[in-house]
């Protein structure tokens, strides 16, 4: 309960801070100091009031300087800035919305995760490119003295935490989730991940203040882990979290929605999930569903997972392997069963029964497959 209250109590002052919060009028404010070079630098360089990102060395050619110059010029506007920052009110607050947020994450987040948090308890929760690229700034060249950024590695994206924060703790957290997906050895729903955590008794985390809300969060600067579209997560290299085959994108696809569709349906549903700039055709699609024995044709154009107990092959086939596993029934169950493994009309199935000489109808009008005994050599 006191947890509770903690927590209520963190993000209502978060959130009272946020509202009052404007990064881009707190840069506007900054660059007011600057000579007209130094402002145009700096707006450049990180991809400030809405410029594309350029390199020192872009820079230079335009003004006929060397990129160390450019350099220089840089290193001499972010000292200017950060002086007059000091003496700002909004870069307090800033600081003091980052501190409450890493409190909140027991000292350490993604440095993604974190400016989307602060643009998201915005008054106006404006979240464009211009806003994201106006708090890392703040973020990393004004308040950069204040918090430890681990910079980009192998393993993780950029992790900015507090100067007292245990980086074993983190990477103790990590470790041990890439350790449960291992032994599980399949995608776990995100939703689904504490629970999973909590029935494994000898995996525990180093500390007890972990949480799933915690946990999540601390996952997303991973290289090792990543969520898939279904809301999955699960280790990088699998290719049901980064299906890179078409067939593999056609599965979690055909997973998620869970009954059959036409290709064309699902090379629709494949461009809508994004997975990459990969662009489905329906003619790609449809091939993969021939080849790949995972997929069954259960109706005209439509496939569905093999392990959904669809049958292959003709009605009329699918009606006498039912009649011979299951002995006679009467019509209307008949074509229940066979809409079961196929999908097609139930006038289809109907005259398949009728024009199977091997289907006959007994006295008590249930029908049965007649299997003609082979003649004796």
């Amino acid at each position: 309960m006191d947890n509770k209250n903690t927590n209520s109590k963190t993000k209502q002052a978060i959130n009272s801070i946020a509202s009052n919060f404007d990064p881009k009028k707190i840069v506007s404010e900054l660059l007011k100091f600057l000579n007209d070079r130094e402002k145009e630098v700096i707006t450049k360089r990180y991809s400030l009031k809405n410029n594309p990102k350029h390199t020192l060395e872009s820079i230079g050619k335009s003004h006929s300087i060397t990129r160390e110059r450019v350099r220089q010029i840089e290193n001499l506007a972010i000292k200017k800035i950060k002086n007059i920052s000091e003496k700002l009110d909004a870069i307090h607050l800033l600081d003091k919305m980052i501190d409450q947020t890493l409190d909140k994450y027991l000292g350490a987040l993604g440095e993604d995760t974190l400016i989307k948090k602060i643009l998201s308890e915005q008054k106006n929760k404006e979240e464009n490119k211009e806003s994201y690229n106006t708090i890392k700034f703040l973020v990393d060249k004004i308040l950069d003295e204040k918090y430890e950024t681990r910079k980009e590695d192998n393993d993780f994206y950029p992790i900015l935490r507090k100067k007292n924060h245990d980086w074993n703790e983190f990477q103790d957290a990590i470790n041990i989730i890439i350790q449960l997906f291992e032994k599980k050895d399949q995608p776990i729903h995100k939703n689904k991940l504490w629970k999973n955590y909590d029935q494994e008794p000898e995996i525990n985390f180093s500390n007890n203040s972990l949480n799933e809300e915690i946990l999540l969060n601390y996952l997303e600067p991973s290289k090792k882990i990543k969520e898939n579209p279904l809301g999955e997560l699960g280790l990088i290299n699998w290719k049901s979290i980064v299906p890179k085959r078409m067939s593999d994108k056609i599965y979690l696809v055909m997973k998620n929605l869970g009954y059959p569709l036409h290709f064309r349906e699902i090379t629709e549903e494949i461009n809508k999930m994004n997975f990459d700039k990969k662009v489905a055709h329906p003619a790609t699609i449809h091939n993969e569903l021939i080849l790949d024995d995972k997929y069954i044709l259960v109706g005209r154009g439509i496939y569905g997972l093999k392990k959904w107990n669809y049958e292959a092959g003709k009605v009329s086939d699918v009606v006498e392997k039912i009649l011979k596993k299951e002995g006679p029934m009467k019509k209307d169950e008949l074509i229940e069963k066979v809409s079961q493994k196929k999908l097609v009309k139930k006038s289809t199935i109907n005259l398949a029964i009728i024009n199977n000489s091997n289907i006959q109808k007994n006295k008590d009008g249930q029908y049965f497959c007649n299997q003609k005994k082979k003649a004796k050599k």
